[in-house]
Parts: C-alpha cells; structure tokens; sequence
C-alpha cells in the first residue's frame, strides 16, 4: 500500500452517466417526448401522468435493480434481431443461455 503506482485510478467521467437538467436522459427524455407529444394532442394532465408514472418508475427500477436494467431487459427479452443489430460484441440471449 505504500506505493501508489501500484494503484489504478478511476476517472470520475466513466462513472457519470448523460444528464438533462441534472436528471439522467434515459429517465427525463422519453418522459419529456411523452408529455410533449400528449401536450400537442391537448391532453396535457393524461400526459402528465405518463410521464410521472415513467419517470419514478423508472428511477426505482435503476435503484433496485442496477443502472443497466433497460439494457439487461432488452438483452435478455429482445427478439435476436436487435442482439444481431445493437450488440454485435454478444451472442444472442438464446445462445447465452446455453454457456452458463
């Protein structure tokens, strides 16, 4: 313990994740495009609402389950299709399934 080069630090930017008005994106902007498109269609409370009802759900999802969970759930649930598409570094979940 006494010589630091033996120590790796971490940069605190890799930790961060992509915020909007201090909010996480993957949490504010689907409830920002949801009320803004009800909002548009002049149901601005139901649009409210669904956006509320997004915005904490998903808050407590990332805290009870990880901040990967909406990756993890469209990995795992995901026709093979999008694994093909959006995550060509893994194999399909029905291939990985079989690997455990």
């Amino acid at each position: 313990m006494d010589n630091p080069t033996q120590f790796f630090s971490i940069p605190k930017k890799l930790n961060n994740v992509p915020t909007l008005m201090g909010f996480a994106m993957d949490e504010l902007a689907p409830a920002l495009c949801v009320f803004g498109v009800l909002f548009l269609m002049h149901h601005a409370l139901i649009g409210m609402a669904l956006a509320t009802v997004w915005f904490i759900g998903l808050r407590r999802l990332k805290s009870q389950y990880g901040m990967r969970i909406l990756r993890l759930t469209a990995y795992w649930y995901a026709p093979t299709e999008f694994s093909q598409t959006f995550l060509k570094r893994t194999p399909s979940a029905c291939r990985r399934y079989w690997l455990r």
